[in-house]
């Protein structure tokens, strides 16, 4: 394909050059025979003056070659045809008077040539100049932004299609207008002074806003020259109303995310916390700050790491991607230590590319537990209660017989009879039965409870010369009794065994080894509810007044296990 172009380049410009001297050839016949028919006007005359023209016409046109091929043609062609001919002029004079017109010829021919080549010239940098403006034109045009030139007042140079589209105007028809008068909305009287500046001062200007009224969203860049302002107006209102949709659907994330009444938090893959809300840092106790410097695993108990920590194999389904979403009972531990039971529903959010977190909605759900665990014990003390109460009314019968038969016998043996003691003993034993029979049927809900309004501190002290009595030797019994107690309404029987019961356990957990001491104390509190948090698993207590006895020994104490069923009946650790 380059052979076939390069051969028929070469084959126009060979008809191109035999055109020119073609040309030249042309003209001298022409002068010729201009001159042949003028002869009989002007004989012998100026027999070179019309090839002389011929000559200059040709290098005009045709170029410095053609011309010098007329200068010769006509030289020859005159001297043969109307200067020797006459025979007027000797050997010497006409050699001098060719040379002299070959000389003054080819002085016009120099001349006509540079004018040619001038025009040329001329009409190349015009074409260039056309074709570089048309190819800057067709670039301006095929840019995505609107683009004018403007003068120093700012009346309009040249603007492209996509002006033409933003105006509505074509854009011959926007030459000479102002850039008020094209885009108001843009030139707008606070905008003029700073776009001023980019003529007077020559300074680069770029600004951003809505033209108003036509709702335009805009980014203008204008550049200085020294004698006009080349201005950039790129359209971005699709790219405004979309950036406006993003920040207002971040405004309502973000609202609801803060202003949620459950618990959220977004946490990064390393399980460091990055983001919480209100209701979060109230449930477990934090400040936002004190939040975001912690990690899940640091916030979620020992013991439940393996079971429902971030690295779990529960989470783990959700971080690697095994699912989309996660809903799971999970344990927090809260600023104060307490345990919190949330209902935990977690999946994962993208953020371009491979940036990802673990959204977490955590619901407080330790009241719900706690019912649930108040309903369970209450579930197993009626069926217990059921069980001591059966068993109490039985044995309540076989027990009225026995104790009924051994008073009887009693009464009748003589004073001096051997059995009397073994019968004594026997009305006592049933006795005891009878008040343990009162307390199973107390705990069924079928025995009959008095209550009446005692002092703890009163309670104690009665109790105390017994309990002494029945500590071991290297056992201690130490009473700090507030003198003044309020008053409460319960069973006298039921308090004083509860005291015994505690203080022969605390006596009971001192090795024999060493000397221990048991203290008892009573006092009277205002309870909050932190103070009161879970002291009763089973229930929630009420904040208020409250009486207190306390109980301190040296003892070995209670682990978490035996600490967790210390409420529940009939659970003991002596197997003895």
């Amino acid at each position: 394909m380059s052979a076939r172009i390069g051969v028929l380049n070469d084959f126009i410009q060979f008809r191109s050059n035999w055109s020119r001297y073609g040309l030249a050839v042309l003209l001298v016949a022409v002068a010729a025979a201009i001159r042949y028919a003028l002869t009989p006007v002007v004989g012998t005359i100026t027999p070179f003056l019309f090839f002389t023209l011929a000559q200059v016409a040709v290098a005009l046109f045709a170029g410095r070659g053609p011309g010098l091929l007329a200068v010769m043609l006509g030289t020859a062609v005159g001297y043969y045809l109307f200067l020797q001919p006459a025979g007027r002029l000797s050997g010497a004079e006409e050699a001098y008077f060719i040379i002299l017109n070959v000389l003054v010829a080819i002085g016009l021919i120099w001349m006509a040539d540079a004018m040619h080549r001038s025009r040329n010239e001329a009409r190349r940098s015009e074409a260039e100049a056309r074709a570089a403006h048309q190819r800057l034109s067709d670039l301006l045009d095929r840019i995505g932004d609107a683009f004018f030139s403007f003068d120093r007042e700012w009346k309009c140079l040249h603007a492209n299609r996509r002006a033409a589209s933003m105006t509505g105007k074509e854009p011959e028809t926007m030459v000479g207008e102002t850039f008020r008068s094209l885009m108001p909305g843009v030139f707008t009287a606070s905008r003029a002074t700073l776009l001023q500046r980019v003529l007077e001062n020559q300074e680069f200007l770029a600004l951003d806003g809505l033209a108003e009224p036509e709702g335009l969203w805009f980014e203008l860049s204008a550049y200085p020259g020294p004698q006009s302002a080349s201005v950039f107006i790129r359209d971005v209102t699709d790219k405004k109303r979309v950036a406006i949709a993003i920040a207002r659907s971040e405004e309502q994330f973000r609202r609801i995310f803060d202003e949620s009444p459950v618990g959220m938090m977004i946490v990064g893959m390393d399980a460091r916390i990055l983001r919480v809300n209100n209701a979060f840092c109230r449930m477990l106790e934090y400040s936002e700050e004190e939040l975001l410097g912690l990690t899940i695993t640091e916030i979620t108990p020992q013991e439940d790491l393996l079971t429902s920590g971030f690295y779990s194999p529960i989470q783990q389904k959700l971080i690697t991607g095994r699912t989309e979403h996660l809903q799971m009972e999970k344990r927090y531990l809260t600023k104060s230590g307490q345990v919190l039971w949330t209902n935990l529903n977690a999946s994962i959010l993208r953020e371009g590319g491979d940036r990802r977190y673990f959204l977490g909605i955590v619901e407080n759900i330790t009241e719900r537990k706690q019912a649930e665990e108040q309903l369970r014990e209450s579930q197993k003390l009626e069926s217990l209660g059921v069980l001591a109460g059966g068993i109490a009314h039985d044995f309540n019968n076989l027990l009225t017989g026995i104790l009924g038969n051994a008073s009887l016998s009693l009464d009748l043996a003589p004073s001096n009879s051997p059995v009397r003691p073994l019968l004594q003993r026997l009305v006592q034993s049933s006795e005891r039965a009878a008040d343990l029979t009162r307390q199973l049927l107390a705990y069924a809900g079928k025995g009959r409870v008095v209550l009446t309004a005692i002092s703890l501190s009163t309670q104690v002290q009665e109790i105390s010369s017994l309990v002494r009595a029945s500590f071991p030797r290297h056992v201690r019994l130490d009473l700090e009794l507030a003198p003044e107690m309020p008053a409460i309404e319960a069973d006298p029987a039921q308090i004083q065994q509860i005291i015994m019961n505690v203080l022969l356990n605390a006596a009971e957990s001192i090795p024999g080894d060493r000397l221990g001491l048991v203290t008892v104390r009573t006092f009277a509190l205002a309870a909050t509810e932190g103070d009161l948090r879970g002291t009763l698993p089973s229930s929630r207590a009420q904040p208020g007044r409250y009486v207190a006895l306390e109980v301190v020994d040296n003892g070995a104490g209670m682990d978490k296990a035996t600490l967790a069923r210390i409420f529940e009946p009939f659970f003991t650790t002596k197997f003895t």
